[in-house]
């Protein structure tokens, strides 16, 4: 309502020239007087000394009185605190507006909280005011109401566990709960109107302005993990967060957020991971353990094989070698005896045929290690590199041969006749094994076996050794052909190009001089002894 307009009509209704009975105004003045009677709000003409001259109805209805009744009453019986009204009538006829909220008083006797405000009219003849009064009643209501509402919001917010925040479009923080205050050890107040740049690291920041932009975006929540540590010396702490988006009644968008602690959650997942890790470890040990007792087991019955083979052949040896001497005592006999070239030459042929019997007894016998040794202490680099020019001869011109040694070799005590024996046994097993030409590769070098490796080779023995190595590039073997190489009259070779005494011939000088022999082998991959 425009207050000028209402003082205009209520000059002209109260003027001296206008008797106070006269209750209808001019034609003219038919709209301000609507006005006045529709105006919502209680409005009272009165003098500076509070007496009513005009009242709405909207008057007349607060205070449940009569036009007539209130002109009667006057001002100060209408609230509570006459003594406060009054200097407001008396100051607004003369200077400008005058407000504040009283008391008012019905004529049941209720009362209700009233927002008064007295104005002066400058067009009036004497000097008068008009007086709005507005019931607070309804508004008190609800701003209890809502603050109720409030607090019942809050305790709820903040008897979550979880920390819950509202930003607006620009990612200012407007609410946080009292765990988020916890979390980051920060007041709500001194919160609001900050962002995250103002708060955490820079990093964090970054990663949170992120997820808010991808919210605004798509509308989808984001979920996201975050590790904060405790600027107040306390364990670090996961929170999973879920942000999201919604819209109030005006259109406004803003982003919310949830994060829960997940720390032991996040703990138990670390942990079952470890656990995890190390049953799965502990699974491939116990893989690796079985796996190395079976081999273990294999190559001692091998070895118990290879024993019991040996002392047979030894046993057979022996008695052979008797029997062998006794034909060729008789050879040397019958040679005298003989008197023509046919008998010579026969005999020649028998002790040819005992004498290769009697080299096959000599192999029997390395391979059951009961052949005499002679050993001394020698290097076996230098056996090899007296070696190397025979060797060259043997392999022939398209095997290579390659010839390493490790400096500040150590010397170990050995038959050097039987170390260069098996040399060239096993040279002559390569070259077989390379009919097409390829590499021959001997190295020695200084060896430290430990448990671990002893474990896997149940013949050898832990300690520092000289190892010698014969590698070739040829057609290596088969699992199969392994599991019985150094097995006497075992062979691969065709009929009539070996006895398969060789290689159980080095297995058993090695074994005999305190060594331990071990094959690599895949086939088309070649060989290494």
């Amino acid at each position: 309502m425009n207050p000028g307009a209402l003082a205009v009509a209520f000059a002209y209704g109260t003027s001296p020239a206008t008797p106070r009975r006269r209750r209808h105004p001019l034609p003219r003045d038919r709209l301000l007087e609507t006005l006045f009677q529709h105006t919502p709000d209680g409005v009272l003409v009165a003098r500076s000394d509070g007496s009513i001259l005009r009242a709405n109805r909207a008057a007349c209805a607060l205070f449940q009185r009569t036009e007539e009744a209130l002109q009667h009453a006057g001002c100060a019986s209408l609230v509570s605190e006459p003594a406060l009204l009054s200097p407001m009538l008396a100051d607004a006829v003369h200077a400008s507006e005058r407000r504040r909220e009283l008391t008012a008083l019905r004529a049941d006797g209720t009362v209700f909280p009233a927002d008064v405000s007295v104005s002066r009219i400058a067009s009036a003849v004497e000097p008068q005011c008009y007086v709005f009064v507005r019931d607070l009643s309804a508004e008190r209501r609800a701003a209890a109401e809502l603050a109720v509402a409030n607090a019942r919001f809050d305790a709820f917010m903040d008897a979550s566990p979880a920390a819950k925040w509202m930003k607006d479009a620009e990612g200012r923080y407007l609410y946080v709960n009292a765990t988020w205050e916890a979390v980051y050890g920060r007041r709500r107040a001194d919160v609001q109107g900050r962002t995250d740049a103002d708060l955490v690291a820079p990093s964090l920041a970054a990663a949170r302005r992120a997820r808010d932009a991808e919210v605004r975006a798509h509308g989808v929540p984001v979920i996201a993990l975050e590790s904060l540590a405790d600027d107040r010396g306390g364990p670090e702490r996961w929170w999973r967060s879920v942000n999201f988006l919604f819209v109030n009644a005006a259109g406004e968008r803003f982003t919310g957020g949830i994060a829960t602690d997940v720390t032991i959650e996040r703990h138990a997942e670390v942990a079952l991971r470890e656990s995890e890790a190390r049953a799965r470890a502990a699974q491939e040990e116990l893989a690796l353990a079985l796996e190395r007792t079976r081999t273990t087991e294999e190559k001692f019955r091998q070895a118990q094989k290879m024993e019991a083979v040996g002392r047979l052949a030894g046993g057979v040896a022996h008695d052979f070698n008797n029997l062998l001497t006794v034909i060729l005592s008789g050879c040397d006999v019958l040679r005298e005896m003989a008197t023509d070239e046919a008998q010579r030459g026969l005999l020649v042929e028998v002790e040819r045929a005992a004498q290769r019997a009697a080299e096959l007894t000599r192999q029997l016998l390395a391979f059951s290690r009961q052949q005499v040794l002679a050993p001394r202490v020698v290097r076996l680099d230098e056996i090899v590199r007296n070696m190397e020019s025979l060797l060259r001869r043997l392999l022939g011109a398209d095997i290579e041969l390659a010839v390493a040694s490790a400096p500040g070799l150590h010397r170990c005590q050995v038959d050097p006749a039987q170390i260069e024996q098996v040399i060239l046994n096993l040279a002559v097993n390569a070259r077989d094994a390379m009919p097409d030409g390829g590499r021959l590769t001997i190295e020695t070098r200084n060896v430290t076996l430990d448990e671990a490796y002893v474990r896997d080779h149940p013949d050898a023995r832990p300690g520092d050794h000289v190892q010698l190595t014969v590698s070739d590039t040829g057609t290596g073997m088969s699992s199969g052909v392994q599991a019985r190489l150094f097995e006497p009259f075992f062979t691969t070779k065709p009929e009539g190009r070996g006895t398969g005494l060789g290689l159980s011939t080095v297995y058993g000088i090695v074994q005999q001089s305190g060594g331990t022999i071990w094959v690599y082998s895949e086939p088309g991959q070649g060989s290494t002894f």
